[in-house]
């Protein structure tokens, strides 16, 4: 019997195939580029003339954001840092930037270079000391400074009563949260100031000026205060678990999703205490971040959940469920060189850096729920992100703006407008697409990008511990899966289920293996698709149907399985779209779905891989 290989060489093939794919990407390199830096008011700026094709890719890890460039370029000698940047150094096309506590970071192109703007911290402004109350002196009025009780004098008590008697009394103010010098008032047998006045006079009294009660009596120094999250229940129509963040009626949210995790933005600035959340199993890990106008909070989840918003009486209601929510698309029209985004109660814009990559963020909220972006745009001037709230725009050129309007939100560009092209009939697909339910989230970065990705997660993965590779492994797996490596991802999958027993049993790790193995044309080891935890997607039942027509080239039932999920076909990365397109469209059309059939041809008219199934 032979002695089973050791885990690791089981994905050499994996690597070794990365390496060839990437190979282009390590052709000789051409002159070093200049590196540049400078000092700005209130930012530093790194300059790489770059020839004005150069792509990049930015991975941000805290204080610490590394640059790549791609097309073979090579960087030059490293400049001084800039001021706001503790070190920065260059190894061939990478540049390596250490920030300073608390700095930002932003990169673009710009004028044909790639710059790196790094903007100082902000500071937070000293205390102001609250200015002591004025003191009013009081004298008592003149017919009752002597009396013929005690040696001409009125009594102090009596002259106390007779000037509080003749001032009017102020209403009750709020007590300030911390004592000042000017809130103690001096007792009464304090001896009073001498005054020179034309009669002898009773005894001065000190009272304090009290303003008049009210929201505005806090001291100069006192800010908003903290929203405290809490646990909240859910209806029980939905499966999982929310937390309440009480912010007044008025704010509005956006919400969109990264890697792993959901971003949501709120358009009030307001600290959040989050103490109640420690020993949550769900939102432990979220995090706040304070913006000049807004608040975010970033959420991570697992695989097959969703981030869901709904606004209360109380405040905002963030779950974290089970089910994928249907979206109404926010519709998208041009005009006179604008796109307008016909967004119901629309709120306002903020403006904040990606939590993944640190490119800046236009970001449209709203007060209404259950309305987002389902077809995403990129133009060489911005790119419209897909949201499951809102309207999120990351701005390619100085002169994209996004402003609110009374219909929703517009986004406009400089004087000659923005480079626009129509609406197809793919818009109309990817809408109906927003109206099915997922599952799954396949990478849909650009080939270059998936491809460093995919080796980094690998590498991370080699260098963990054998417990806890297991969500490595599947995230390189999604990235092969995208990259049309189907039998890698495969053998990737079914290690992580080996070294970790979590993967094992985790249904969606079961899914990804079946749809690994139908894109590897092994349908016979698809079963793990027909677990009952998978059910209630559009997506689950779609690979369902496609097993199915692998399995009975020609099935009624597949071809109707497939024509009710079809248009999530145009959701997938292109390698996996043009794997599963021809038997999609050869299915409904032995099956006699032809109406579906014909749409989705239609919607493919250039694409050589339909060419018998259009004849």
């Amino acid at each position: 019997m032979s002695k089973p290989r050791p885990p690791r060489k089981r994905w050499a093939g994996a690597a070794a195939a990365l390496l060839l794919l990437a190979r282009p990407a390590l052709a000789a390199p051409a002159d070093p580029v200049a590196v540049r830096s400078g000092n700005h008011p209130d930012f530093g700026r790194i300059a790489i003339d770059t020839d004005g094709n150069t792509s990049f890719v930015l991975d941000r890890n805290g204080d610490h954001a590394v640059l790549h460039l791609t097309h073979g370029m090579v960087l030059g000698r490293a400049p001084a840092p800039p001021r706001n940047v503790s070190a920065l150094s260059v190894a061939g096309d990478t540049l390596d930037v250490v920030l300073r506590p608390g700095a930002t970071l932003r990169a673009k192109r710009m004028n044909g270079r790639v710059v790196v703007d790094v903007f100082d911290p902000v500071s937070t402004p000293a205390p102001v000391p609250a200015r002591p109350a004025p003191v009013r002196k009081i004298r008592p009025p003149l017919s009752m400074a002597r009396s013929p009780e005690i040696g001409g004098r009125t009594p102090p008590l009596a002259a106390e009563r007779a000037a509080m008697d003749a001032q009017p009394v102020p209403p009750p103010a709020a007590t300030p949260p911390a004592a000042t010098p000017a809130a103690e008032t001096p007792p009464a047998e304090t001896p009073a100031a001498e005054t020179p006045l034309p009669d002898p006079g009773g005894p001065i009294l000190e009272t304090e000026h009290q303003p008049p009660p009210g929201r505005d009596t806090l001291p100069e120094n006192e800010g908003p205060l903290d929203l405290r999250v809490r646990r909240i229940g859910l209806p029980k129509e939905l499966q999982g678990t929310a937390i309440l963040v009480p912010f007044d009626a008025g704010t509005a949210a956006a919400a969109f999703e990264t890697s792993g995790a959901t971003t949501v933005v709120f358009d009030e600035r307001r600290p959040v205490d989050m103490a109640a959340l420690a020993d949550d199993p769900r939102f432990a890990a979220a995090s706040v971040r304070l913006l000049p106008n807004g608040t975010v909070f970033t959420i991570p989840h697992k695989p097959g959940r969703s981030v869901v918003l709904t606004p209360l009486r109380r405040g905002w209601r963030i779950a974290d469920v089970t089910a994928t929510p249907k979206l109404t698309p926010i519709a998208a029209s041009t005009a006179d060189g604008r796109l307008n985004f016909a967004a119901d109660q629309p709120g306002g814009v903020v403006s904040m850096a990606d939590p993944q990559t640190g490119a800046t963020l236009l970001v449209g909220t709203q007060n209404r729920p259950g309305q987002g972006v389902v077809s995403g745009l990129t133009s060489s001037e911005f790119i419209l992100r897909d949201t499951s709230q809102g309207v999120v725009v990351e701005p390619l050129s100085d002169t994209i703006a996004l402003r609110r309007t009374a219909a929703g939100f517009t986004l406009s560009g400089g004087p000659a407008g923005l480079a626009l092209s129509p609406s197809t009939a793919l818009t109309a697909a990817l809408e109906q697409a927003a109206h099915l339910t997922t599952r799954l989230q396949l990478p849909t970065m650009p080939r270059d990008a998936l491809l460093r990705q995919s080796i980094r997660q690998l590498d991370e993965a080699a260098a963990t511990p054998p417990l806890a590779r297991g969500p490595m492994h599947r995230a390189a797996a999604e990235s092969f899966l995208s990259l049309g490596m189907a039998a890698e991802a495969q053998s990737l999958l079914k290690m992580a289920a080996e070294q970790d027993p979590k993967q094992a049993a985790s249904p969606d790790t079961e899914a990804l293996s079946a749809i690994a193995a139908l894109l590897a044309g092994r349908p016979e080891e698809a079963g793990g698709l027909t677990d009952p935890r998978l059910d209630g997607t559009d997506e689950i039942a779609l690979w369902r149907a496609i097993r199915t027509a692998m399995l009975d080239q020609g099935s009624p039932a597949a071809a109707a399985g497939i024509a009710a999920a079809a248009p999530l076909v145009f959701k997938y990365p292109q390698p996996v779209r043009d794997r599963i397109l021809p038997l999609m469209a050869e299915t409904m059309i032995q099956g006699g779905a032809l109406a579906p059939a014909a749409q989705l041809l239609a919607l493919t008219k250039d694409d050589p891989h339909l060419a018998y199934a259009r004849a």
